[in-house]
């Protein structure tokens, strides 16, 4: 699969992963079943004579195929694999990587780095579409410019009120500019690149195989995650035996259901959405009952008071008021 974005290609380089990983999960494997440790070595047959070493080979793909079908993946759990990314969007990363509870980001930082207008994603759009697009991109990051000038003076109150003695040095001024793009940072586009090194292990990374080709998922999700797996399966043929291709999109029980079903034009329902919005652009519409009575007695347990020693207002300006934490 091409590059989908006019935009610069995203680059996804594998840096490091365990070795030989197929290997290693079949000796994971087998060890649940053994007297003792069984390595690497012993499942590659290794010192044994040729047609031996064939046999282990062989019990060896028996095994991977076997404890995969049955759903025990947590031997492909002991790999890890970590990428280096660049040029990928916010939105990938926030919406797709950080939505799994089980990685390990450190990405660029927006409150370190000035963005520029040039580092935002551009779909293959074309005529009015596109300058719609690069004009709202420009719009966003011109806000952005703007907005970090405004903030300037305000971050500088409160940073040389707290250290007063530091206005007389020119680096200190640059971590109130620091201070100002990390809030003004809120208006750039959802789209804006980042370059991150991204750690997952191989079980992680097959949900992500699987799960980058649901329906309503990204084009760039799609090409960013089937750069990874290719990057591993590079790297350790053998995992194609087990990293199974997804269901296509047209064998999903969803996918029947919205071809026979769901035709009719979408007119009515956005408008009905966008009326619910009442003229704002979000709206709160449910939450817990309780749930700040649920977060005060849960400080209070931490710190083992009971309420008529720290109200409940009291306990969650301990835990969100930043004058206190």
């Amino acid at each position: 699969m091409s590059h989908p974005f006019l935009s610069s290609p995203a680059t996804i380089e594998l840096v490091n992963i365990f070795q030989e990983p197929y290997n290693n999960a079949v000796a994971t494997a087998r060890t649940c079943y053994a007297s003792k440790i069984i390595d690497v070595d012993n499942v590659k047959g290794i010192g044994l004579p040729p047609d031996k070493q064939a046999q282990r080979e062989a019990q060896r793909d028996r095994i991977a195929e076997s404890t995969y079908k049955a759903g025990h993946h947590t031997t492909l759990q002991h790999t890890h694999v970590q990428f280096a990314m660049s040029n990928v969007s916010r939105h990938f990363l926030w919406s797709f990587l950080h939505a799994s509870p089980f990685y390990n980001s450190e990405q660029q930082s927006q409150r370190y780095v000035h963005m520029r207008g040039e580092s935002v994603i551009i779909p293959k759009l074309s005529g009015a579409a596109l300058t719609l697009y690069q004009e709202t991109l420009r719009m966003q990051v011109a806000a952005y410019e703007q907005l970090t000038e405004m903030l300037k003076p305000v971050a500088a109150h409160f940073y040389f009120g707290i250290f007063p003695a530091r206005h007389k040095h020119e680096k200190y001024h640059k971590e109130v500019q620091k201070k100002a793009q990390e809030v003004a940072r809120y208006v750039l586009p959802i789209g804006t690149f980042a370059n991150l090194y991204h750690t997952v292990s191989l079980l992680t990374l097959l949900r992500y195989h699987h799960m980058a080709n649901q329906f309503d998922v990204p084009t760039e999700t799609r090409w960013v995650v089937d750069q990874m797996v290719n990057a591993v399966k590079a790297y350790d043929p053998l995992l194609a035996k087990v990293m199974e291709d997804p269901l296509p999109l047209g064998e999903m029980p969803e996918s029947h259901w919205w071809q026979t079903t769901v035709q009719q034009p979408r007119a009515e329902f956005l408008s009905r959405f966008d009326a619910s919005l009442d003229g704002k652009v979000s709206r709160l519409i449910d939450y817990k009952a309780n749930q700040e009575a649920v977060m005060a007695e849960a400080v209070r347990e931490v710190l083992g008071l009971v309420p008529e020693q720290m109200s409940d207002r009291e306990a969650l300006e301990r835990v969100l008021h930043p004058n206190h934490n």
